[in-house]
């Protein structure tokens, strides 16, 4: 089932269930030129596949009062529609993804790629690594470019959990490497917390990161970097190296 709302202090107030004020402001805060842009919010029940590893994993044995193993997702969408089928490639500009949870609620983050979004350099060229996304609605597929942006929960998964999902999703898309799941990371047996237990998650450490990435046939690179710099080359150098490369 699709909501038609018009502003986010309708999407928010009338679809989300824990703290209103404070997701407002966080969702305008963070997109705000995405908000600004949207006439029209559609709001949808949605199965992420993130959030259905962390509830089975965790949140289904928590007594959040509201937490179901469905998330809402929000449509922006820049013209003043008022039915869905109005939704065409153009004026689709985006959505995110909420969990049911008091906090970290925002979760999956797509937006079409613009230089507008970034305000102060909006007349700079920008480079944005980015892959093929589709929104299949009931009447079109939307397809657009943009970065696969995957925000933690907290308990679940931290920044290093939501850094490797991203990068999965990318190299997944972009060169057909294995698209591991959350799921993956976290039953990997060198992921413990001090009492011994994979939940809640600590983060994780560099050794973590490489045998999660090795594990899923990755073959990751570890540099050592001394007062910035390998072998007298500055980091940024080095990282601009392989950029140029064109290599995944």
């Amino acid at each position: 089932m699709f909501v038609i709302e018009k502003t986010i202090e309708d999407v928010v107030n009338n679809h989300a269930y824990y703290n209103h004020e404070q997701l407002i402001n966080t969702i305008q805060t963070r997109f705000d030129y995405f908000v600004n842009e949207t006439k029209k919010f559609i709001v949808e029940d949605y199965i992420e596949n993130e959030w259905r590893d962390s509830y089975d994993l965790y949140y289904s044995k928590t007594l959040y009062k509201y937490c179901t193993n469905l998330t809402k997702r929000i449509h922006f969408i820049s013209e003043n529609i008022n039915d869905v089928k109005e939704i065409s490639q153009e004026n689709y500009i985006g959505y995110i993804n909420l969990r049911p949870i008091p906090l970290s609620q925002i979760s999956r983050i797509r937006f079409k790629c613009t230089s507008n979004a970034f305000a102060t350099f909006m007349n700079e060229e920008i480079y944005c690594l980015s892959i093929d996304t589709v929104v299949n609605l009931p009447h079109i597929s939307v397809k657009f470019n943009s970065f696969p942006i995957y925000s933690q929960d907290g308990m679940v998964a931290i920044c290093a959990h939501a850094d490797l999902l991203m990068i999965s999703k990318y190299m997944y898309k972009k060169f057909n490497f294995n698209n591991y799941k959350l799921k993956d990371i976290i039953k990997n047996d060198i992921i413990l917390n001090n009492n011994g237990r994979n939940l809640p998650s600590e983060g994780l450490n560099i050794l973590q990161i490489l045998s999660i990435l090795n594990h899923n046939n990755y073959n990751p690179v570890s540099t050592y970097f001394i007062n910035g710099e390998y072998n007298n080359i500055p980091i940024f150098n080095y990282i601009n190296s392989f950029l140029e490369s064109g290599l995944p």
